[in-house]
C-alpha cells in the first residue's frame, strides 16, 4: 500500500453539514476518493489478510503523517530483489503492482518508480537512486517527497521515503545540483519534469552514501545524518511494535467487512487506536482522507457533489494547539495535529 503519495482528489464541501438519507449508498460513491489507509485493498485479489502487512503499513502511515520534525517522518523499508524484480518481503507482491496510468501525474511517477528499481535491480552492489518527487504543479501534494533507494547486497534493498519542506523550484535546483554526481543530466526549468526522472548517483568509494549526502546534497533536515545513525530504523520498530498489535485486533474486522462503510470503520479503529498510543497524524501531510474523516454519513447535493453530514459539532480551530480544523467532532475525539483532546460543550 502506498501511504500519503497517491495522486487523488479530496472531496470537495467535505466539511458541509447537509440531510442525507442512505449512508451506505452514498459511501459506496466515495470509492473513488483518496483513503490514506485503504483496508479494502488487503482483500484485493481474494487472498487472505495479513497482519504483517496491515502492521507494515498502520506503521509507516504514522511515521510519513506525523507531526514531527521532518527527520522523525522517514518511513524506511527493506525490500527484496527476485527473479529480475523488486518484492515486498512481506507479501512478496512486486512493488511495482500498485502503479497506475490513470492520469498524466500517474503516469510520470510509474515511468520513474520503473527506473528506480531497474537501475537498483541491475547496479552493482552499493547503487544508490534517487527520485524527487516536488510538491504543488500538476500534483496535489503539499509537500516534497525525497525517494531514494539504495542496494544493500544483491538481495536486499533499503528503501527511504523523506519529507522535504524544498519548494518545487528548490527540490529542482538540489535535484540539478545531485546530477554533478551522476552520469545524469537535468535540463529543464520545469519541476514537474522531475516526476518520470531516477537519478543513479556516484558515489565514491570512501563514504557511505549518508555522509555523501549530508556532506554534498544536505536537505531541510538532518535527515541524513540521522538514517546514519539508524534512527528511522528505531523509530518504525516503535510504531510496530503498537501497529502489529491493533493489526491483530482489526485484521478480523477488514476480513468480514463487505461494505464500503464496514472497511472505513475498520481503518477508523486502527488509526483511533494508533493514536490512543500516542502516534499523532496529521491530514495536512496526506493528499486524501484518514478513515476517521470519512466516517460519518454523506448526501448528494443538487450539484452532484458529496457531502457530508458531519456527527458532533463543527470545530474550526483545536483549543489545545490552535490550527486549524473545520472538522465535526465528538466529545473524546483527539486532534488530528496534536494530543488535544475535545471535550464538547
Amino acid at each position: 500500500m502506498q501511504i500519503c503519495r497517491s495522486a487523488a482528489t479530496v472531496i470537495p464541501g467535505a466539511h458541509d453539514l447537509v440531510r442525507g438519507r442512505n449512508p451506505n449508498r452514498n459511501m459506496e460513491r466515495l470509492k473513488e476518493t483518496t483513503n490514506v489507509f485503504d483496508t479494502k485493498l488487503y482483500k484485493k485479489d481474494g487472498s487472505p489478510v495479513l497482519n504483517s502487512k496491515i502492521a507494515e503499513d498502520l506503521a509507516g502511515m504514522v511515521l510519513e503523517a506525523g507531526d514531527g520534525p521532518l527527520e522523525s517522518r522517514v518511513n524506511p523499508r527493506k525490500l527484496k530483489i527476485k527473479n529480475g524484480v523488486v518484492i515486498d518481503p512481506i507479501d512478496y507482491k512486486n512493488v511495482l503492482e500498485s502503479a497506475s496510468n490513470d492520469s498524466d501525474l500517474a503516469k510520470k511517477e510509474s515511468e520513474a518508480a520503473t527506473k528506480f528499481y531497474d537501475l537498483l535491480i541491475n547496479g552493482p552492489i552499493g547503487t544508490l537512486i534517487i527520485s524527487v518527487s516536488p510538491p504543488e504543479g500538476m500534483s496535489p501534494y503539499k509537500e516534497g517527497r525525497i525517494n531514494v533507494g539504495f542496494k544493500v547486497n544483491d538481495e536486499d534493498i533499503e528503501f527511504y521515503g523523506i519529507p522535504t519542506h524544498f519548494s518545487a523550484k528548490e527540490c529542482l535546483n538540489w535535484a540539478v545540483h545531485l546530477t554533478e554526481f551522476s552520469d545524469l543530466s537535468i535540463l529543464t526549468n520545469n519541476p514537474d519534469d522531475l516526476r518520470n526522472v531516477a537519478i543513479p548517483v556516484n558515489l565514491p568509494e570512501n563514504l557511505t552514501p549518508w555522509v555523501f549526502l549530508s556532506n554534498f546534497a544536505p536537505l531541510d533536515s538532518p535527515v541524513w545524518q540521522k538514517i546514519n545513525e539508524g534512527a528511522p530504523w528505531e523509530r518504525k520498530e516503535e510504531a510496530l511494535k503498537d501497529a502489529s498489535e491493533i493489526a491483530d485486533k482489526i485484521s478480523p474486522m477488514i476480513d468480514k467487512a463487505k461494505t464500503e462503510r464496514e472497511f472505513v470503520v475498520a481503518g477508523a479503529v486502527g488509526e483511533q487506536d494508533m493514536q490512543n498510543k500516542g502516534w499523532i497524524l496529521n491530514a495536512l501531510a496526506c493528499v486524501g482522507l484518514f478513515n476517521s474523516q470519512l466516517l460519518g454519513n454523506y448526501t448528494t447535493d443538487a450539484f452532484g457533489g458529496i457531502r457530508i453530514i458531519g456527527e458532533g459539532k463543527l470545530v474550526k480551530n483545536c483549543g489545545n494547539c490552535k490550527r486549524s480544523l473545520n472538522m465535526y467532532m465528538k466529545k473524546g475525539d483527539k486532534c488530528p495535529h496534536c494530543p488535544g483532546v475535545y471535550e464538547g460543550c
